[in-house]
């Protein structure tokens, strides 16, 4: 006698089957935190980026002193088409409106070494192309007084360091016992496409302002 099953009753799925099933769920909700993470916080990062450039517009408009203003300035780098907001700190709220100053490095024109960080990828990466500066290339940065054009001597293609490679932010970087006679600037931002504890450090030279 063949034994079939009735009409009404169904195979009960696998073990095998439930495995590939939570994995697709994984996967799909792995996917959806890169697609935030890339997408999402750039979208969210793009209206922060407009205020900050309206608060040091209207900062500026209104006479206020950089000391008191928390959007210190303006980055833009004509060969990669960036222009972004230098935002007083470095954390996660600051890097997510622009580019962030190392407020114990100098200020922008200033002797010494002017410091910002940024993201490559996610919150709008505006260094997202810094690796293909070239020694040369220049970086411009604005206050509300004055303009300040800086030299590219060592692109960031030609030096990786680890996040905690404090020397970058010397005055004279690598040299914290000397007195700064120059204005220099220094930009780190993540190296890899993927988050890692290496930061590429490009270092330019104040040539005007």
């Amino acid at each position: 006698m063949a034994w079939g099953r009735g009409a009404g009753e169904r195979r009960r799925p696998s073990a095998f089957s439930a495995v590939i099933a939570a994995l697709v769920v994984v996967a799909l909700v792995i996917a959806g935190i890169a697609a935030w993470q890339v997408w999402g916080t750039s979208w969210r990062a793009s209206a922060a980026t407009r205020q900050a450039m309206s608060d040091f517009s209207a900062g500026c408009s209104a006479g206020r002193a950089q000391a008191d203003q928390n959007v210190v300035a303006v980055m833009s780098i004509p060969s990669l088409g960036v222009e972004t907001p230098v935002v007083r700190g470095v954390g996660k709220d600051s890097l997510r409106r622009g580019v962030g100053w190392y407020p114990d490095t100098a200020a922008p024109g200033q002797s010494g070494n002017f410091a910002v960080a940024g993201y490559r990828i996610t919150n709008g990466a505006p260094l997202r192309h810094i690796l293909q500066l070239k020694d040369g290339d220049q970086i411009r940065v604005r206050d509300c007084r004055h303009s300040y054009t800086y030299s590219v001597e060592m692109p960031a293609s030609g030096l990786t360091v680890g996040a905690d490679a404090g020397w970058v932010l010397d005055a004279v970087p690598g040299h914290p016992e000397r007195i700064p006679s120059q204005a220099l600037m220094t930009i780190t931002a993540n190296q890899d496409q993927v988050p890692s504890d290496q930061r590429a450090v490009l270092f330019a030279r104040l040539v005007t302002g």
